[in-house]
């Protein structure tokens, strides 16, 4: 199927619209004024996830992306390769209508310390909230959120709980007590912690029971305590 403006009669009405979704891979003839540097824009319009202007062409049905210095004529157009757009109540759940608030991340954060997955996360704070709608954001926010965080941190794990301990212990007047030891190339190898009531109960009992808190979740098979 084949058309363009002059002969189908209709008329591009530039409206917004915004797609998460991957552009059609439907092949497409365009043709445009200004011939290389409109191209490259075409290209740009495809690559990108972000609100477009877009033209209903009404011979055909469908929408075609377009900008105010940028004439298009669709010339064919297969309409299985294609998907309708977003309407409705599931606009909200485009990515540029989703926002991670400051107030997730923080509790994102907090689950993980407790273990507690970023799915699991999203489960709760969709009953924190009420419903989906109201979290402003996807289970794949959340998720990506967290692998950020962990990319972020990288090699410095074992720098940022030594910088939490030191503060732990300054605020505490030197009462909580912690040690570790390093190998030859620097990296953290053991590390050991105390708070007051340890320390008092070994006072009492004059023994200590250590358990390792990593569990299986050791990965540098390093002595924690």
């Amino acid at each position: 199927m084949s058309t363009n403006e002059e002969s189908s009669g209709s008329k591009c009405s530039p409206h917004v619209e915004s797609s998460d979704s991957e552009q059609p891979n439907a092949k497409s003839e365009i043709e445009s004024s200004n011939e290389d540097e409109d191209m490259e824009d075409v290209e740009d319009i495809n690559n990108e996830y972000a609100s477009e202007f877009t033209c209903s062409i009404d011979a055909l049905g469908v929408a075609a992306p377009i900008r105010a210095n940028l004439s298009i004529c669709v010339m064919s157009f297969v309409e299985e390769h294609n998907h309708p757009l977003v309407y409705g109540a599931s606009r909200m759940f485009l990515r540029c209508n989703r926002n991670l608030s400051v107030v997730n991340q923080h509790f994102i954060m907090d689950c993980s310390r407790a273990s507690v997955g970023a799915t699991k996360s999203h489960a709760l704070v969709k009953e924190l909230y009420g419903s989906y709608e109201d979290i402003g954001a996807i289970v794949n926010d959340f998720n990506n959120f967290l692998r950020d965080v962990k990319v972020r941190i990288g090699d410095h794990d074992a720098a940022m709980i030594l910088a939490k301990f030191k503060l732990k212990k300054e605020m505490s007047n030197n009462i909580f007590y912690y040690d570790y030891k390093v190998d030859k190339k620097g990296h953290l190898t053991g590390l050991f912690w105390t708070d007051a009531i340890g320390q008092a109960n070994f006072d009492v009992f004059g023994d200590i029971v250590l358990f390792d808190p990593t569990y299986r979740t050791n990965r540098d098979r390093a002595v924690m305590a």
